[in-house]
């Protein structure tokens, strides 16, 4: 069985130790980072399966860290444990949080830690099958590449909207994706071709739409969401890449954020 990759980005020993402690001999391999840049740097090359992250890190913008995550289809879905106050990291990370990251608390138990890094990798691996299930093809033909993503559906609270963004733009995928937000059920529709947002608006509203209603859209948390496998107009009405529409959006949730 393969090791639980687990990135600890914490200066402080006691952490290390702590961290090495709850999962030596469980099946871990533990790479620890002093400082947020580094960290952010490993993270995206050297994807972890799991992040415990102290928020109070030097040259650690938590934004940031997170926003560049969950902008990149192979790191879109790690998940991040966070030690620091949960109300103020939160408000950071508004639209890019994920269901399977999680907070800790200090001192850290040991019992407890491994039970949440567990936990957290477990719905990461039901977050990978989830939006990228494994066809069996033994007793068909194939007339697809390997791993392809079919069809698949969710709720936002735990697989949120740029980690979606993320994988239909790594698979190239061309389909329509649904989503039926909350409060109110309101519906709105992303059309992609060969993984590009080429259009997106409301059912019933003309606007915002395209660029402008993804923007709007990112900072949903509540909600479900269906991609469907069909045949799209590739006309692009949007003109960006995913990952300058997932900064973008970080960007203007931020300043929204900041204007309050």
């Amino acid at each position: 069985m393969a090791l639980v990759k687990t990135l600890v980005i914490d200066p402080d020993s006691a952490t290390q130790s702590a961290v090495a402690a709850a999962l030596d001999g469980r099946g871990y391999e533990i790479t620890n980072i002093g400082d947020g840049e580094e960290g952010l740097r490993i993270a995206t090359s050297a994807i972890p399966d799991v992040i415990i992250m102290n928020a109070a890190a030097p040259k650690l913008n938590i934004a940031n860290f997170i926003h560049t995550l969950r902008s990149r289809p192979e790191s879109a879905l790690v998940p991040v444990l966070f030690i620091g106050e949960q109300d103020a990291v939160e408000k950071q990370i508004q639209g890019f949080q994920l269901g399977s990251d999680d907070f800790l608390h200090q001192p850290l138990e040991p019992r407890d830690l491994e039970l949440r890094i567990a936990v957290a990798n477990k719905l990461r691996q039901k977050a990978e099958n989830t939006l990228r299930p494994k066809v069996d093809t033994s007793n068909q033909a194939d007339f697809s590449s390997p791993g392809i993503m079919t069809a698949f559906k969710g709720t936002l609270d735990q697989i949120g909207l740029p980690s979606i963004l993320s994988l239909i733009d790594m698979e190239r995928k061309t389909g329509m994706l649904v989503l039926i937000l909350e409060p109110g059920k309101e519906k709105a529709r992303i059309y992609f071709s060969e993984g590009r947002v080429v259009r997106a608006a409301y059912d019933k509203k003309a606007s915002p739409k395209n660029a402008e209603l993804i923007y709007e859209l990112l900072a949903h948390t509540e909600g479900k969401f269906e991609f469907r496998n069909t045949m799209v107009d590739s006309r692009d009405e949007v003109h960006r890449a995913t990952a300058s529409l997932l900064l973008e959006g970080a960007r203007l949730i931020d300043e929204g954020r900041r204007s309050k």
